[in-house]
């Protein structure tokens, strides 16, 4: 069912993408349900089984919505392309969509790196921990990261001058720029708040005594609220990647995406050499955050070798000005010591307005950061709300 998604994607047809996803995680879940309460199954069985349920439904989703909601004018006359010999395009396309799933089956390959060493040298325990982190990441990289790609991917492909998507392509990098930087240094101190909140009122007073606790739930905490930091520290990683390899999918050359074979596989030499080295030198609290680190240096690595492949002197203007860096930096710094404070110094007494004061903490550094980034780099913010701009200079809206 991905050509009917593909289809819409490039066509921009809401309904074709919006109806599928929901209704077939609701199916997924009744499934999983089903299976275990009715049927007794076990947990992983019923998941197995629940994901092939989602994946059918899906597909009869993507196609029925296209059938059904779509008017024939504007559906596709056909959903299989003739690939005869004289239909040119469509063998070139058929040969490019041949070398990019032989690359994605390389890189799926290579990601897994991770699984493999904690199947091989990881405790159950720690290995549980990471997928819990995991699933909590990658929720916010399908949420906030996801359609940037997509929308980078769609937006260089219409492009037919090279300096121009060159130009698109510096655009969507400071963007992701910004990104990270925002989760290095404000979503990273944070992490615990975060799961505070998901607590409620008892995750409050638990984390007040989060210095002096030793019980297995509290190292259970520890942990997770570890291991969230870090993958913090990888989204960044993640958002510049998917834009860049997005400039290399759509732009690039045979001779390109030989090279980012090569980097993806330097990338799993890389996390496999510093997840041992990690894991040998690290506490045993912090098994799951020194994983997630090693693999954020490692897609460090990814991102540099794929800006290396694409790299061109107007890519340099994706940087944002030395005065937001310095206010980073800044705020990052009082993150930091607001979390330190916060977590070894509160006592349950005084857990309220502490937890308090670290909000507080948090909002003056995000609207810091909003303010000088905005002021500061208006060329930027003018060329990303052009819509926003142009409606509060119309003629309507100044009579209003």
């Amino acid at each position: 069912s991905e050509p009917a998604h593909c289809v819409a994607l490039a066509r921009v047809e809401a309904l074709p993408r919006a109806l599928p996803e929901p209704f077939a995680l609701f199916f997924r879940d009744i499934t999983r349900a089903g299976l275990m309460l009715t049927f007794n199954c076990s947990p992983l069985q019923a998941f197995g089984y629940s994901q092939l349920s989602y994946a059918f439904t899906l597909g009869l989703a993507r196609f029925g919505t296209w059938y059904f909601l779509i008017p024939k004018s504007r559906q596709p006359k056909t959903w299989f392309p003739s690939f005869r010999s004289e239909n040119k395009e469509a063998k070139h396309i058929l040969h490019m969509a041949i070398k990019f799933a032989a690359q994605s089956t390389l890189k799926h390959a290579l990601t897994q790196a991770d699984k493999v060493f904690l199947w091989r040298y990881v405790s159950k325990l720690d290995a549980g921990v990471y997928a819990k982190v995991e699933n909590y990441g990658a929720l916010v990289c399908r949420v906030i990261l996801q359609p940037i790609e997509e929308a980078a991917r769609l937006a260089l492909a219409r492009i037919s001058t090279e300096s121009e998507a060159i130009q698109l392509y510096a655009l969507f990098l400071k963007g992701a720029t910004y990104l990270a930087l925002l989760f290095a240094t404000l979503a990273a101190p944070y992490a615990g708040l975060a799961l505070s909140l998901l607590r409620g009122p008892q995750g409050i007073l638990e984390d007040a005594s989060y210095s002096t606790c030793d019980d297995s739930s509290c190292s259970e905490r520890r942990r997770i609220t570890l291991g969230i930091a870090a993958y913090c520290l990888l989204i960044p990683g993640l958002a510049m990647n998917g834009i860049a390899e997005a400039f290399v999918h759509s732009r690039g050359t045979s001779r390109h995406l030989s090279l980012l074979s090569l980097v993806h596989i330097l990338t799993a030499v890389a996390f496999l050499t510093l997840a041992r080295l990690s894991i040998a030198n690290s506490q045993l609290d912090n098994v799951p955050a020194a994983l997630i680190y090693a693999l954020s240096f490692a897609y460090s690595f990814r991102v540099l070798g794929v800006l290396a492949i694409t790299y061109s002197s107007d890519l340099l203007s994706f940087l944002p000005p030395n005065l937001v860096l310095l206010t980073f930096a800044f705020v990052a710094l009082i993150a930091r010591s607001s979390q330190h404070y916060y977590y070894y110094y509160a006592t349950p007494n005084f857990a309220l307005n502490m937890f308090m004061l670290h909000i507080a903490t948090a909002v003056f550094s995000f609207l810091l950061v909003l303010t000088v980034a905005v002021r500061t780099d208006q060329a930027y913010v003018r060329r990303f709300v052009p819509s926003l701009l142009s409606i509060r200079s119309s003629p309507i809206a100044k009579e209003k």
